[in-house]
């Protein structure tokens, strides 16, 4: 009695590359073109995302046709520091904000920010810019000046002046907490730096 082996045929013996559509034919029939394609494609799509930044820029999203958006728009320059907003809190962990060393390392902060790239320095607010002023009336009418005495020197006598130009500000619950244990600096944000190019946020973190 003999007994007879039979070898199965390959896959490939079994394909007939005629049939199927012609999608089919195509990507069966030129496989390794196929790989070394979606192998190209997956390297030059990767190395495109190593570019993406991030952009927050919400004026893209706006519906410009809108009449409201119009309206916005011809007014944007007036309304500069209402939206794109940083506020940074500077804490004295030894106590008030009465303290002579934590107000010099406050300056000093504050300076820095001012300089950064995309800071809109003319809205900018902390305890030691200009525009924050105190307003108090007094028997020749209205009085006024900067929160931060002009002789101001660290002394005892000018932290008690700065906490009597604080209580009149109105800045109690805004820039400053209501336990005066720490101060904001308000940091709006241009869309573009001074070249004109995009902010990138990246660098402002």
């Amino acid at each position: 009695m003999k007994h007879h082996s039979s070898i199965p045929a390959s896959p490939d013996d079994q394909f007939d590359p005629n049939t199927g559509s012609i999608i089919e034919r195509v990507l069966f029939n030129n496989r390794l073109m196929v790989i070394i394609v979606c192998a190209l494609l997956t390297a030059l799509l990767g190395w495109q995302a190593t570019k993406l930044t991030i952009n927050a820029s919400f004026e893209k999203t706006l519906p410009t046709h809108q009449a409201y958006i119009q309206n916005y728009l011809t007014y944007e320059k007036e309304l500069t520091g209402l939206g794109n907003a940083l506020r940074i809190a500077v804490v004295n962990p030894k106590g008030t904000i009465y303290d002579a060393e934590y107000l010099e390392l406050l300056r000093q902060f504050s300076d820095e920010v001012f300089l950064l790239p995309g800071v809109d320095r003319v809205q900018m607010k902390s305890l030691w810019t200009p525009s924050t002023r105190w307003i108090g009336v007094t028997e020749e009418g209205l009085d006024g000046g900067p929160v931060i005495p002009e002789d101001y020197d660290g002394s005892p006598a000018s932290l008690q002046k700065l906490k009597a130009n604080v209580a009149r500000s109105g800045q109690i619950g805004q820039l400053i907490s209501a336990d005066e244990e720490s101060t904001i600096i308000y940091m709006p944000l241009l869309n573009a730096d001074a070249t004109g190019e995009a902010l990138d946020y990246a660098r402002i973190f």
